[in-house]
């Protein structure tokens, strides 16, 4: 379905004439953004392949849980589901959050409102409750993800980048780039930190307690592949991944399909509430 509303079944033609070769390469890419097509998700102004709506995607406080189901305060259709151990505990401080002990987390299915290829926001109050030498995740996809660096104590917000003309060309070994922004706060003093990243289809930021912590300079479009949403953990390893399971507690985990302001970041770290959609530029 174009911009005009008018069918076609030119997407899923032209994917059964790619070669074997072309097919392992893209394959899996194009029938995604075919998926996506057949979800009837509205195409707005964005990049080429940009399948962004602009809106805010999801929002979980833990507050509403029934059965281990966590409610989506956005599309009730996007539930989370509590797996392998993790639990929702009473914090003094924010309430109910998610306790995640090194295993398990919060598995959200795949789902098209997930799959953003152009610009996206992401956050999350965490306290990490204890240094780790490895890298686990506060919130993850298989194009996105944000975790502690290794031997550091601070977090990483990165995304996967597609560069498939580049590698064609033979200027690249893979047809992936894998920017990403790395904090320089310290959030290994078990007190509570507001986590959230940031891509434009320019940059790469990341915001620690509402301010910009770093960022790096990026082009491209966000790779879309099946996966699960998972908070507490990574996707492909799903809640069982060793060293890649945080240790500590989550709380209002976010997914935007834009890029917040630097002023919004700051109003969500204040407990202010940004606009639903992206306001006009």
């Amino acid at each position: 379905r174009n911009v005009t509303g008018v069918q076609t079944c030119a997407l899923p033609i032209s994917i059964g004439l790619l070669s074997k070769e072309d097919q392992a390469r893209w394959g899996g890419n194009y029938g995604e953004r075919l998926r996506l097509y057949q979800s009837d998700m509205p195409y707005s102004a964005g990049e080429r392949w940009s399948f962004t709506k602009g809106k805010i995607v999801a929002a979980w406080d833990f507050n509403n849980i029934k059965d281990g189901v966590v409610n989506n305060h956005v599309v009730s259709s996007l539930e989370g589901r509590l797996v392998d151990g993790a639990e929702i505990v009473a914090d003094p401080e924010r309430g109910n959050v998610l306790a995640v002990h090194g295993k398990g987390g919060m598995e959200c299915p795949q789902d098209a409102a997930f799959d953003i290829s152009g610009a996206i926001s992401i956050g999350a109050w965490v306290k990490l409750q204890s240094p780790t030498k490895d890298a686990p995740y506060i919130i993850s996809k298989s194009g996105w993800g944000m975790h502690a660096v290794p031997d550091s104590k601070s977090v990483e917000f990165g995304i996967v980048i597609e560069r498939n003309e580049e590698y064609l060309q033979g200027l690249l070994g893979e047809p992936y780039e894998y920017p990403s922004a790395i904090g320089d706060v310290d959030l290994t003093d078990e007190r509570w930190h507001y986590i959230a990243g940031t891509y434009d289809g320019e940059r790469v930021c990341l915001y620690i307690d509402g301010k910009l912590s770093n960022f790096i300079q990026v082009r491209g479009n966000i790779v879309l592949e099946d996966s699960v949403v998972f908070v507490g953990g990574y996707p492909k390893w799903g809640g069982g991944a060793k060293n890649l399971n945080w240790n500590g507690l989550i709380d209002d985990v976010r997914i935007y399909s834009y890029a917040l302001s630097a002023e919004e970041i700051k109003e969500l770290y204040e407990g202010k509430e940004p606009p639903l959609e992206k306001k006009s530029e």
